[in-house]
């Protein structure tokens, strides 16, 4: 004849059994955040566009700045009043 199984054995059982699934989910569940979050820290490769080079363009013309050349200087004068104290 088979023994009946204690019902305390059968729940002690159970909840081995649901925390061993529970372990295994936990895990499965760091192991795919690991691999995403090293999916995210790897750089892309952007690809390099060729360009061609444009001709150098000076900044400011070889006789000097242009502002300069044309301005004229004026100067006024202004009498000095002559007994003011």
């Amino acid at each position: 004849m088979r023994q009946r199984a204690d019902p305390a054995q059968l729940r002690t059982i159970f909840l081995h059994v649901k925390v061993l699934q529970r372990i295994d989910d936990v895990s499965l569940m760091c192991d795919k955040r690991i691999a995403s979050l090293k999916k995210l820290a790897v750089k892309p490769t952007r690809p390099v566009q060729t360009v061609t080079p444009e001709p150098a363009v000076p900044l400011q013309p070889q006789g000097g700045a242009p502002h300069l050349l044309r301005r004229k200087h004026k100067c006024v004068y202004l009498p000095l009043a002559v007994g003011m104290k």
